[in-house]
């Protein structure tokens, strides 16, 4: 092999061996950046706007709901409650519970705010009065929710609505999800592993 060739080879070998050293570098960045866009959230509060990077600092523990709800919703936060309640003063300090309503309708912000603090001070109510991206948030959780007319009834309607308790840690990073009926191990595990 001469030596132009030779040159041609290395610089070759080289070349790809930094392509595929950026593909390494570059990857884990990408799946942040996708994860970031997946989960993160611009709601509203009875005191202003939120969005997970307000949250630094602190373990979540978020859930799609609405205030109607019979029975799903209450059992949900209730166990979500039970499990929080687990832990030590000092660490339910460093958890911060999320009620996102998917029935802007019928949930003022007020109502919602008080409605997440009667199962804990540590949580507060969001919404969005844009059904559009509710839907698109929802689904980007992997859930989804659906109004259905209840004829003869004085409520009007209920909400269809997936009900996982999605959590992230500290760093605002997703840690993992239950579903409602999980056991209260299930759930507390999760919380600590935000933790």
């Amino acid at each position: 092999m001469n030596s132009k060739v030779a040159k041609t080879f290395i610089f070759s070998i080289a070349g790809l061996a930094l392509i595929l050293l950026g593909m390494i570098l570059v990857k884990p960045l990408l799946q942040d950046y996708r994860e970031a866009h997946r989960y993160d959230f611009y709601l509203d509060t009875h005191d202003g706007p939120i969005s997970l990077k307000s949250f630094q600092g602190k373990a979540i523990a978020l859930y799609f709901g609405y205030m109607y709800c019979p029975d799903v919703c209450p059992t949900s936060l209730s166990k979500m409650t039970e499990a929080l309640q687990t832990l030590s003063k000092e660490d339910q300090d460093k958890v911060q519970g999320i009620f996102v309503s998917v029935d802007p309708d019928r949930d003022t912000l007020k109502l919602i705010k008080d409605y997440a603090r009667y199962f804990h001070d540590n949580y507060i109510g969001a919404t969005s009065q844009s059904k559009e991206y509710l839907h698109d948030l929802v689904k980007r959780y992997g859930g989804s929710f659906k109004k259905v007319t209840l004829e003869g009834s004085d409520m009007g309607y209920s909400v269809n609505h997936t009900s996982d308790i999605y959590f992230f840690n500290k760093e605002g990073k997703f840690s993992g999800k239950v579903p409602h009926l999980s056991r209260q191990e299930d759930i507390i595990k999760a919380l600590k592993k935000a933790l």
